[in-house]
């Protein structure tokens, strides 16, 4: 897992899902564009962080094949299921995801492609995943 290193100022968290030769210029594009980053090479981690019940998270970004148990498409339809005001950008086209949360890319797209439609998703679905229980304080 990699982390970037300053949440104070950040105004959201995205989680990037991709292999690790894209990962971390992935994750430089989206603290841009003023959001935190938290990366993953393995699908699998990254459903168990999201999914933890303290993660506050804006966005994920996930590319279309990745490693793992579950794949990118297991990954997108189980999080659009589970949380329908995440938004979801996934790097590739898949047929039949149809969740109003969800934006394929089909190839071939830039990193900065990527950054717009981040941008685009978060005004549709500003709300993204919060916690479902409150930490204790």
């Amino acid at each position: 897992m990699a982390r970037s290193s300053d949440s104070s100022e950040a105004a959201g968290m995205a989680v990037i899902v991709f292999d690790s030769s894209m990962l971390h210029q992935l994750m430089r594009a989206v603290r841009d564009l003023g959001l935190d980053a938290v990366g993953f090479v393995d699908v699998d981690e990254a459903m168990a962080y999201v999914q933890h019940p303290e993660t506050s998270i804006s966005i994920v970004v996930a590319s279309g094949t990745l490693p793992g148990v579950l794949n990118a498409a297991d990954l997108t339809t189980t999080l659009s299921r589970a949380y329908p005001t995440l938004p979801i950008v996934v790097a590739d086209h898949y047929d039949g995801l149809v969740e109003s949360n969800v934006m394929c890319l089909d190839k071939p797209w830039t990193v900065e492609h990527v950054g717009e439609q981040v941008l685009i998703m978060m005004a549709k679905l500003p709300i993204g995943k919060r916690p479902t229980i409150e930490p204790a304080a």
